[in-house]
């Protein structure tokens, strides 16, 4: 199987999976993003994050994601001071989502569906500077198949988390 046949299969699979946690979910993550203290940072385990995050400060950042599913935690940062937000992730049905949270949140972010391989050329997108702050998923690993290229992405994030 050719690496474009393997990314459509995993594209497609994502926008399936989607769909049921979209239904076990139901309407939460909209009710939740208009209000403005909402933020999906709230099981204990998280505390951590936030401890590290407070200490890098986020306040004026612009900060990235990939992949970063409906963009629920992309959100969350950004109520943390950032001032702008980018998400990438290979499903349209995730981006869609994504991109209606932002709307209901008010945020400054925007989301678009790539496969992270073509980050590499980051420069290319709407974006021509790197994030001062770029966030990885443990999906990133599992989801790419020249990890060269995956290393070139992560590499243009000033830092990472």
């Amino acid at each position: 199987m050719k690496d474009t046949q393997l990314f459509e299969s995993n594209r497609a699979a994502w926008n399936e999976a989607l769909e049921y946690h979209q239904k076990a979910r139901g309407n939460s993550l909209q009710t939740g993003f208009e209000r403005p203290d909402f933020t999906t940072f709230e099981r204990d385990c998280d505390a951590v994050l936030l401890k590290k995050l407070n200490e890098i400060g986020l306040s004026g950042k612009t900060i990235a994601q990939m992949p970063c599913n409906n963009g629920r935690e992309l959100l969350s940062l950004m109520r943390f001071g950032a001032k702008e937000a980018v998400g990438f992730d290979i499903s349209d049905k995730a981006i869609e989502e994504a991109r209606e949270l932002a709307e209901i949140s008010g945020l400054n972010a925007r989301f678009e569906r790539v496969n992270i391989l073509e980050l590499a050329r980051f420069g290319d997108h709407e974006q021509r500077e790197s994030p001062d702050l770029g966030g990885l998923n443990v999906q990133s690993y599992d989801n790419c198949i020249r990890f060269g290229g995956f290393l070139a992405v992560v590499s243009r994030f000033e830092r990472v988390f």
